[in-house]
């Protein structure tokens, strides 16, 4: 029995994927949020164990003993951080090699044969990682809008309430339908009351909230829809930026596509596309149909192999 262990920790949620090569058989567990950023290596440690003990429970066979491990960790941001990371995840006694990378990198694997691409998830915030054959990795900060890195959930909310205060101060003179959204969502009384409760920490308006601005875009307000066509912008020239990084911009490449914007609204999709056929004519638009965790779990195939 030759087992694979393949895991995506998340900041909402982790999973982790056993898969016995000669068998084929597949056991799923999940855990809570692991993001170590957020709760600590403990934390971290803590959905490791619940996520990997759940899918040795429904494999049946007690214990496991995988072959090989591969993490995708939410968090995993900076090679400094790696001696801690791997030290905390061998307290776990898998007794295996195991591969660690960030998250935001499973897409691709889970999309392409060999891994080689790039990936950009647009879900609550945003990512774009890329490999390539030549052996360059690339990839942006991760670090959203204090970077200046746009194209998630919560970057669209962000410029949207940028955009209404500029209203507010008659620094644009604009109208829009957000106003009333918004205003309806925290049940603010008007534009002024809506600015001064989300100062003030009496209204907040979450990542959820995108679905509004994508819709009042689609259906021509003007200031959603230069909201919209910002963070689309600044993600496919995130995109741009890994492929320089990479040496790729005038080859033809891979581009796996997931997250909820991308994954969930076509809308979004196709201005984002549209946006990197801009810069980069030759890039493969594709949507991820796999969960990253399968990613995790071809990383884990590659270094049992030897690649």
């Amino acid at each position: 029995m030759t087992i694979l262990l393949g895991v995506d920790v998340g900041g909402t949620k982790t999973h982790a994927l056993l898969h016995d090569l000669q068998t084929g058989q597949e056991a799923l567990g999940v855990g809570p949020g692991g993001n170590w950023e957020e709760f600590g290596l403990a934390g971290m440690l803590d959905s490791l164990r619940i996520a990997i003990d759940q899918a040795g429970l429904r494999f049946g066979s007690g214990k496991i003993q995988p072959a090989a491990a591969a993490f995708g960790l939410a968090g995993f941001d900076w090679e400094s951080d790696r001696t801690s990371i791997s030290g905390a995840i061998e307290s776990l006694d898998l007794g295996c090699p195991f591969v660690l990378e960030n998250d935001g990198i499973l897409p691709l694997w889970a999309a392409v044969p060999n891994g080689f691409g790039i990936a950009v998830s647009a879900g609550t915030g945003n990512n774009v990682r890329g490999r390539w054959h030549n052996g360059r990795s690339g990839r942006i900060t991760g670090n959203s809008v204090r970077n200046g890195e746009f194209g998630g959930a919560s970057e669209l909310v962000f410029l949207a309430l940028q955009r209404l205060s500029y209203i507010w101060t008659q620094r644009a003179p604009a109208e829009t339908d957000l106003t009333a959204e918004f205003c309806r969502l925290t049940r603010a009384s008007d534009l002024g009351d809506l600015l001064e409760g989300i100062i003030r920490e009496r209204y907040i308006i979450l990542s959820s909230a995108a679905p509004l601005i994508l819709a009042a875009a689609q259906n021509g307000d003007a200031i959603a829809l230069e909201v919209v066509e910002t963070c689309v912008q600044e993600l496919a020239l995130s995109v741009l930026g890994v492929t320089r990084q990479l040496q790729i911009e005038q080859q033809s490449f891979p581009l796996v596509m997931s997250g909820s914007m991308l994954q969930k609204s076509p809308f979004y999709r196709k201005l984002f596309t549209t946006a990197v056929h801009s810069f980069l004519p030759k890039a493969q638009m594709q949507l991820l149909e796999e969960p990253p965790v399968r990613g995790a779990l071809k990383m884990s195939a590659h270094l049992a192999e030897g690649e």
